[in-house]
């Protein structure tokens, strides 16, 4: 993975979320119809759900090609107010 064209798999995203501790959110598009969210907490390889005192920090990807994870931001946007 140090090189570019070489990808991480679900395996590599488990692994950085435990080494960081972090908690990686996946947004995968399938086809037009298909969409899919994953969730790796720090603790995926030990226990995949996180508890009420789970207070991790998250890191959010997006793999809208099928073939690679891009770095997603994630924000709200407020009406505005009369």
């Amino acid at each position: 993975m140090q090189q570019d064209g070489t990808w991480g798999t679900e395996q590599e995203i488990v692994a950085a979320a435990n080494l960081f501790d972090v908690s990686v959110f996946c947004y995968c598009k399938y086809n037009s119809k298909q969409y899919c969210i994953q969730h790796f907490p720090p603790h995926f390889a030990i226990n995949a759900e996180c508890t009420s005192s789970c207070n991790h920090k998250t890191v959010y990807l997006i793999n809208n090609s099928g073939n690679h994870y891009n770095p997603a931001v994630v924000y709200v946007v407020r009406g505005t107010e009369k």
